[in-house]
């Protein structure tokens, strides 16, 4: 993947997230609402530095930020066949291969839910 594809990716899962993105200048920065109280965004703000508001997603590099996403998506699976990909990159134990698995689940499951 190019560098463009993966932040692009990893904007695509953070909107999954519940994770809005920041304006420019901080391209590629997500925030989380003041409102959210799901661990994940409680993780997130524990990435967020000092007095900042904003935290850029390395789902593609972090065991730490990515297990949240497939925790949620195997509570989404409706498809045999999407578990049997997901389980298939988990097995393996490959970031990138997981991360790949994420994106395509995740564009599937935009297009059914649009």
């Amino acid at each position: 993947m190019t560098q463009r594809e993966i932040n692009e990716s990893n904007k695509l899962i953070a909107e999954f997230m519940g994770l809005i993105q920041c304006g420019s200048p901080y391209n590629n920065s997500f925030t989380v609402e003041s409102n959210d109280i799901t661990s994940f965004a409680q993780f997130c703000r524990s990435k967020m530095k000092g007095e900042s508001w904003y935290v850029y997603p390395k789902f593609n590099t972090s065991w730490s930020w990515l297990v949240p996403v497939v925790h949620k998506i195997y509570g989404n699976l409706s498809s045999p066949i999407q578990l049997a990909n997901l389980e298939l990159s988990w097995s393996r134990k490959d970031i990138n291969e997981i991360f790949q698995a994420v994106v395509r689940y995740i564009k599937q499951y935009n297009t059914q839910t649009k």
